[in-house]
């Protein structure tokens, strides 16, 4: 579940959010907005697009995130970015990561 260098990345918490919720309760129509809330934690300002200050701000705060490096942050966010930036904006949005 996790990669062996012990960081989490977009991926790996997308799946860690969609394992809690198989276990809470059945997928229901209500699984895009679920979806959408999870877009929201790195949505930081609102406006519908996720920026790397907004992915990075938010592995920086993550408890398991405290031991890595700014450094190590940083590539982790390039890496988020490179996966999941269907447009090469530099921005993610909630229909390029879906």
């Amino acid at each position: 579940m996790f990669a062996v260098d012990g960081a989490v990345d977009f991926n790996e918490y997308r799946n860690m959010l969609k394992q809690k919720q198989e276990n809470d309760e059945p997928l229901t129509e209500d699984s895009d907005e679920k979806k959408r809330q999870q877009f929201a934690l790195f949505d930081k300002d609102n406006d519908g697009i996720i920026s790397p200050t907004e992915v990075f701000y938010v592995l920086s705060n993550l408890n398991f995130a405290r031991e890595l490096s700014e450094e190590d942050i940083e590539q982790q966010v390039e890496e988020i970015m490179r996966r999941h930036d269907s447009d090469d904006d530099g921005m993610l949005t909630f229909a390029g990561i879906e």
